[in-house]
């Protein structure tokens, strides 16, 4: 009986091992994915935002300047 028993036990061990080292895995696979993609998000706003600025800067200051050079222009060299 008791060589039954210990025969049995490891196998059932094992295999209780086995599920939850599997649903282990599996949830640390999903949270690495999970954190993959926010650090990516995270990357790419933080790489998106300094080029919005910049653009939205550099339109402005060739506006303003084209503007000032038109009316500069229309000013004195008219004259």
């Amino acid at each position: 009986m008791s060589e039954l028993d210990q025969k049995r036990r490891p196998e059932k061990r094992t295999e209780k091992l086995r599920k939850r080292s599997r649903a282990r895995s599996e949830w640390q696979k999903k949270g690495s994915e999970e954190r993959k993609w926010k650090w990516r998000k995270e990357k790419y706003l933080v790489n998106l935002v300094p080029l919005v600025a910049f653009t939205e800067e550099k339109l402005r200051t060739e506006t303003c300047q084209s503007y000032l050079l038109k009316k500069w222009e229309g000013k004195y060299l008219k004259g």
